[in-house]
């Protein structure tokens, strides 16, 4: 007889239920994770296209206006990638965004390539930099609160925008 046999069926499945009720009330009590202290997020990705055609660089802000992430006033932000996809950032990477409705910007712009890599220009002899302003990528108004017309609530879980801009 094996000394396995030898154990009441009862008594053979015991440590293991103990354990999975121990990591239960430790997830219970921890929250999995999540801090009381900040408030709800879903997760955010999508994409960016302007004119149909992705957005290859830049920022996407979510910026909350209304339910509960209006009282934190905490946006989240994520880097337009070569594809047009972003991630959004709230405390942690790909964290995401407050639950609730949002302004979002859309900032994308080509910086004078003779600041590109850190290196300043140097002035000519009246003290004036050679220094072209930045170019706008997308139009502006989808980069400040006040003219950006896209609006979008996020919800617990997953949430997925394709964001289109047009002239």
């Amino acid at each position: 007889m094996s000394r396995l046999s030898a154990v009441p069926p009862r008594k053979r499945w015991l440590p293991g239920a103990f354990a999975i009720a121990v990591a239960l009330a430790a997830a219970t009590v921890s929250g999995c994770g999540g801090d009381p202290t900040k408030p709800k997020l879903g997760r955010v990705s999508g994409s960016v296209t302007y004119n149909g055609a992705p957005v290859t660089k830049g920022v996407v802000t979510f910026v909350p206006s209304g339910g509960a992430g209006a009282q934190t006033g905490q946006p989240a932000t994520g880097e337009i990638g070569s594809d047009g996809s972003f991630r959004l950032t709230t405390f942690e990477s790909g964290d995401g965004a407050v639950v609730g409705d949002h302004v979002v910007l859309v900032q994308s712009v080509e910086m004078d390539p003779s600041i590109e890599g850190g290196s300043m220009p140097i002035p000519d002899a009246r003290g004036n930099l050679p220094i072209q302003p930045p170019k706008h990528l997308v139009p502006e108004k989808y980069s400040q609160t006040e003219t950006s017309p896209l609006r979008f609530t996020v919800k617990e879980g997953s949430n997925t925008f394709e964001i289109e801009l047009t002239d």
